[in-house]
């Protein structure tokens, strides 16, 4: 869990939080959840955002406090509150709180500084919370907020360590460090590799290994780093445990009473066999009571769930357990011994897991009864978490092509189950899974085609509605396969999610089957049915593309539909290209002609729409000899420069510089015809040019004439001189 010690851009002065006072602010480990996101201990004391919390917060955050530390209350009640009373404190209070603070016996030789916290409570005769509250507020008044830098950090870090060079060798042991997996995961406050600032673990070695020495301590915190990556789970839990004892064990214990509740913790929670062992079994090995058991491991567990303690061997054991997965725990635990160790099995290291306040597991044990020759016997399973939350997801993908494409297979399910969840079901698990969810049907079960739910409202079903709105006659599959073959934004989605290819004609045809709609005249070809609504299929763009195309007899220029969408319907050219590319209601028959599906052309039209369109080309050209081209000059070639040789010119002329001369004679410079040639460097020479004019070239054995003709002007006849 990330610590947010401030809110990104929303600080003010440091001040004291009085929520607790210091002594006890110091004691915490863990964050607190508060209404800004997660609270660091140090911020009780050192309060650096904008806003003051409510006394509502500070109540529920003293709450869980006093929770989470009641296990060390004795600890507390013993302690001086180290509060003191300053001038004018008596204007802070209420009149009850304040003759409650004067009715304490406060001397020269014993001031409110020296009190406990439980004579500080007797004499107030108020609630735990009550009296840290009016000791917080105390304190508050005349705060000093201590410096980032001492700021709350495991002990061993803050200890003054003799300093030590930092050598090639200290260099390679950190960056040895570094290349741990887990690192990223340690909180700069662990239980056993916490370093105190705020900055990641890995930056924060990144920044020490800079300088010229580093403290005693900094080197052993790599030596532990370094060896945590070979413990097995079973060494590592010790070593958690013996850490937690530090502050779970009884303060002043001798090293044999500390290594007792270490013993009687572990002995509780880790086992060769099983989850581990009942408080009664611990009990009678140790000589105490089921409910003295009961109190030691309640105090290691309520702190380890509160530290959350970085745990990199249990983590691997439980990876590779669900790699594994499903088997036998016996057969897991002798195959993964090299990860467990010897005095922990996998049935007990997933409660393990659960008392380190780990909520999401990769596995998990189950036992199920079994016959073995005649007999039922109880065995655990072990099986991977992610077994039902991959079919979530794979519903997730499966109905996202269904609202596409109507259908999908279940290579492609597979395919982004282990792209997107990391998972790879058999084709058996993910067929089953699928046949029993509400709406399945198979369109081909050879090659793994089915839908999902109703998708006669997919985008595929809204394209074949365009079509039938407007066909004259029956509609073959075939065509509507081209019509989603060729379109072209539904082969940008396809490209832009892993999308799925164009369902074959025959998968198209079960599934046009399911569409109420849709009638079938005979194998492979359809007609609007009884139910189907034309209204509102096609978009205003669309239709008038209709109208144009119909009134040239079922053949249209791209120009004749350009003059409609642009000049009547006030469109885009860019919306017009759009229109014509993902349409499926338009086909093109060749470049600048488009007809429409599901309707037949007339028999010359075709040959009428060439000529307009070849008529309108050459328009307003002028005219030119043997040896001359002329190339009209549009916005675009305004930008580029970048002017088409004709293909009779292009063999002389590509890849080469030539000189420039006007229609006089002058010479002007030199343009250049490329490899794929075009000419550039024309426009420099002319800058009156204007959309719409012309450039009339003439090749000469020294070079190219060019003439300059505007549009306003008539074309010529004769070439230039």
């Amino acid at each position: 869990m990330k610590t947010l010690t401030r809110a990104e851009g929303d600080v003010g002065p440091p001040r004291h939080a009085e929520v607790v006072p210091a002594f006890v602010a110091a004691s915490i480990r863990a964050p607190l959840d508060g209404w800004a996101g997660p609270i660091h201990p140090s911020e009780l004391v050192r309060w650096a955002r904008k806003g003051d919390l409510t006394e509502t917060e500070r109540a529920n955050l003293r709450k869980v406090i006093v929770k989470r530390t009641r296990v060390r209350a004795e600890h507390f009640w013993s302690q001086p509150t180290g509060v003191r009373l300053v001038k004018g404190w008596q204007t802070r209070f209420a009149d009850r709180d304040r003759k409650r603070l004067e009715r304490l016996p406060l001397t020269e030789e014993r001031p409110l500084e020296v009190w406990t916290l439980r004579e500080v409570k007797e004499h107030l005769f108020l609630p735990l919370e009550r009296t840290l509250e009016l000791l917080a507020r105390l304190e508050a008044m005349y705060w000093q907020p201590p410096s980032p830098a001492s700021r709350i950090a495991p002990t061993e870090l803050m200890e003054q360590t003799a300093p030590v060079a930092v050598t090639p060798e200290l260099q390679q042991l950190a960056d040895a460090v570094l290349e741990l997996p887990w690192l990223k995961g340690v909180s700069s406050h662990d239980l056993r590799f916490g370093h105190g600032a705020d900055a990641p673990l890995p930056d924060w070695i990144r920044t020490q290994v800079q300088g010229s020495t580093v403290p005693e301590s900094f080197l052993k915190l790599l030596e532990r780093l370094l060896a945590a990556e070979q413990l097995t789970a079973a060494e590592e839990a010790k070593d958690i445990a013996v850490a937690a004892a530090r502050d779970c064990a009884p303060k002043g214990a001798d090293t044999a009473a500390i290594e007792r509740w270490v013993s009687i913790f572990l002995r509780r929670h880790i086992s060769p066999t099983g989850p581990g062992r009942i408080l009664a079994d611990v009990g009678a090995e140790f000589g105490v009571t089921r409910e003295r058991i009961r109190q030691i491991c309640e105090s290691f567990e309520e702190y380890l769930a509160e530290v959350q303690p970085a745990t990199p061997a249990l983590d691997r054991a439980l990876r590779a357990a669900a790699r594994v997965a499903p088997a036998q725990v016996d057969d897991l635990d002798e195959q993964l011994r090299r990860f467990i160790g010897d005095d922990a099995g996998m049935a007990s290291l997933v409660p393990w897991a659960a008392v380190l306040g780990r909520d999401k597991l990769p596995i998990r044990c189950q036992k199920t009864r079994t016959s073995v020759r005649g007999k039922f016997l109880e065995v655990v399973m072990v099986h991977a978490a992610d077994e039902a939350d991959w079919v979530q997801a794979m519903i997730r993908h499966v109905s996202r092509d269904s609202s596409m494409f109507g259908c999908t297979n279940l290579l492609r399910v597979a395919g982004r189950l282990a792209l997107k969840e990391g998972v790879a079901p058999g084709q058996e698990a993910i067929s089953a899974a699928l046949v029993s969810t509400d709406g399945f049907r198979w369109l081909d079960e050879e090659t793994g085609w089915f839908s999902l739910g109703d998708s006669s409202t997919s985008s595929v079903a809204l394209r074949v509605r365009k079509i039938l709105a407007i066909a004259h006659d029956s509609i073959g599959t075939d065509e509507i396969a081209g019509a989603l073959a060729s379109d072209d934004m539904m082969l940008y989605r396809e490209e832009s999610t892993l999308g799925l290819a164009t369902p074959p004609v025959h998968v198209l045809r079960e599934l046009f089957k399911g569409w109420p709609w849709l009638e079938v005249v005979q194998r492979g070809r359809y007609r609007p049915g009884p139910g189907f609504d034309p209204t509102g299929a096609l978009s205003g763009v669309e239709q008038a593309l209709v109208d144009v195309i119909t009134a040239h007899d079922g053949v249209a220029c791209r120009i004749e539909l350009k003059e409609v969408v642009i000049g009547k319907l006030g469109m885009t050219d860019v919306l017009l290209a759009h229109v014509l590319g993902s349409s499926p209601i338009v086909e093109r028959i060749e470049h600048g002609l488009y007809k429409l599906r599901g309707r037949r052309i007339g028999d010359g039209a075709l040959g009428a729409a060439r000529r307009r369109m070849r008529e309108r080309f050459t328009r307003g050209l002028v005219d030119t000899d043997a040896n001359q081209f002329s190339v009209k000059v549009t916005e675009a070639t305004m930008r580029n420069e970048q002017y088409t040789v004709p293909s009779l010119f292009k063999a002389k002329l590509a890849g080469k510089h030539h000189r420039l001369f006007s229609a006089d004679g002058t010479e002007l410079g030199f343009g250049r015809v490329g490899q794929a040639g075009s000419l550039a460097g024309v426009n420099r020479y002319f800058p009156a040019v204007r959309a719409g004019d012309q450039y009339v070239i003439a090749l000469r054995d020294d070079g190219l004439v060019v003439e300059h003709v505007s549009h306003a002007e008539s074309p010529r006849s004769s070439p230039p001189p």
